[in-house]
């Protein structure tokens, strides 16, 4: 191997190691904090509530500062591979879009782009859709006059051209083509068609989501370093349009905010930032890093194991490394910058932040069964009361504390890798059923060998209001969700009455189920649990 080779390995190498080094987890939640600071710095601007985008806008808005979180996936914007999700229909969003007049929306992407696709295409075909159900069968003349809109209002203009010419479909112009658009908004009818014959929602029902305000939804866009930055809106400016209306009335629609949380980069390995801090004694303090544009996508890919043991989720990070006990964490966190301190090493965090994991275990361990509630839900409507319960199971379980606690539930199936229900007596007073799996895509797949194990074991014709069958996952979204979906559709009625026959089971009875049950809880159940939910009552 010549001289000439060698020299070009160790370049290779040593790049390589920077880039490592670059991509450290000490830059990734120093890149959080201070894009989490930005997105606090744009509420005041937006005066609008703030929604994470589940998963990665949950690391940029703390816990304390979200009024609820939402879940709409890049992957139903990509070119060519737009849809309107009936797996995460975000009806949830409706009451508080209602109450505050809109939302603003957090979510983030990886370097080169400005924009996730989520927010892009993906929110304003959500909007376009919805705003098709409600409006459908209004005229033009209908529509201005339910607003109070004069026809010669730029509003209104906006409002109609929207309408009719684009089929509510609204993007902004200089990411998304034109020829985009169009295409988008020659589906939206199609996707309106299907939610209709489904029977997910109606106008009726969007409008009592809505608290009786109908009114168009109008996504907008805001990014770091956009030049308008929502004081001055302009209908040139191709992210807002002129609203030419008294800052105290009411908007003529319902505003949803697009805001990406990081500023675009081009550098995969992250780019040095540095940032001046005024402190009150009239001195200068300068906090440096490398920024890397959302650092927080796909976390489980870079909080591994090193560090909380594969448990570092956004949470955990802002309520018990950046705070304590709802103080600043000056461990860790520089109280004149708000930043992680510049002198510690990336060694050194890890281990603070190991610590810190470890009390937070042991100190969970040390509570009582009595004095934590399980995250779980009810799965009732105004009318009947199923009798199922699901959610969250994320530690062991004392048999004789669990049972005095939930003295309703006789029958308990827990799905988890790790967590399970300890010292049962020879002849329990309740039927369990634990099985390990774990909320994962190996999990979603066995659940079709368990479903058959599980269904047989359940005596589901005397579950009631009395006599809950609580069902436990690790996430309380996705395995849980399976099973309560397997017994609704084989035992319930769409109003979650008894079935008096067999029913006729299909895929859109899973769908419409999945709807209802998101009015209970804010599941997710992956494709590959829908999957085994389907090969099991099909």
């Amino acid at each position: 191997m010549d001289k000439l080779t060698l020299s070009h390995l160790d370049i290779n190498s040593v790049t390589k190691e920077l880039r490592k080094d670059s991509l450290s987890i000490k830059n990734r939640l120093q890149s959080i904090i201070y894009d989490a600071l930005f997105v606090e710095s744009t509420k005041d601007k937006v005066g609008l509530p703030l929604v994470p985008n589940e998963r990665c806008g949950l690391w940029y808005v703390p816990p304390n500062k979200q009024k609820d979180t939402s879940y709409f996936k890049s992957t139903d914007g990509h070119t060519g591979e737009w849809s309107f999700s009936l797996r995460r229909l975000n009806f949830h969003l409706l009451p508080k879009i209602s109450a505050y007049g809109g939302i603003a929306i957090i979510d983030s992407t990886r370097k080169g782009k400005l924009m996730p696709d989520a927010l892009l295409k993906t929110i304003p075909i959500w909007c376009a859709v919805l705003n098709t159900i409600l409006y459908e069968g209004d005229s033009d003349k209908d529509i201005l006059d339910e607003l109070r809109l004069e026809e010669n209002y730029s509003d209104a203009k906006f409002i109609l051209s929207l309408k009719n010419e684009h089929n509510w479909v609204s993007t902004p112009k200089f990411m998304v083509f034109a020829s985009e658009r169009n295409e988008i908004s020659k589906l939206i009818s199609s996707f309106a068609n299907e939610v209709k014959k489904l029977n997910l929602v109606t106008k009726e029902k969007l409008i009592q989501h809505l608290d009786g305000k109908k009114r168009p939804l109008i996504p907008q866009w805001h990014y770091p370093g956009c030049k308008n930055n929502n004081d001055d809106l302009s209908t040139n400016d191709p992210f807002f349009f002129d609203h030419e209306q008294d800052s105290n009335a009411e908007r003529a629609y319902f505003l949803i905010q697009c805001i990406t949380a990081s500023k675009k980069t081009n550098e995969y390995g992250g780019s040095v930032l540095t940032v001046r801090n005024n402190l009150t004694n009239g001195e200068i303090k300068l906090t440096s890093w490398y920024y890397i544009q959302g650092s927080a996508d796909d976390h489980e890919l870079w909080a591994t194991k090193e560090i909380c043991d594969g448990n570092l989720d956004s949470r955990f990070f802002w309520d018990n490394v950046v705070s304590n006990n709802g103080k600043q964490n000056e461990d860790v966190i520089d109280k004149d910058t708000g930043y992680i301190y510049d002198w510690i090493s990336e060694n050194e965090l890890i281990l603070k932040i190991n610590r810190i994991y470890e009390k937070y275990v042991k100190d969970r361990t040390l509570l009582s069964d009595e004095e934590i509630d399980l995250d779980v839900s009810y799965v009732k409507n105004d009318i009947n009361d199923t009798g199922l319960v699901f959610g969250i199971i994320d530690r062991k379980l004392n048999y004789n504390s669990f049972i005095s606690k939930y003295q309703n539930v006789t029958q308990l199936v827990i799905f988890s890798e790790y967590f399970g229900i300890s010292n049962i007596p020879d002849n329990p007073k309740i039927t369990i059923l634990q099985f390990k799996v774990e909320s994962s895509k190996k999990g979603s797949k066995k659940l079709r060998e368990v479903f058959p194990k599980i269904i047989p074991q359940l005596d589901i014709q005397h579950a009631s209001k009395n006599d809950n069958i609580m069902i436990l996952c690790e996430t309380g979204k996705d395995i849980s969700t399976g099973l309560v979906l397997v017994l609704l559709c084989k035992y319930f009625n769409l109003d979650w009455a008894p079935l008096q026959s067999v029913p006729k089971i299909s895929k859109d009875m899973v769908k419409q189920q999945l709807c209802l049950l998101l009015n209970v809880r804010k599941v997710n159940p992956s494709r590959n649990t829908l999957q085994s939910v389907n090969t099991y009552i099909m």
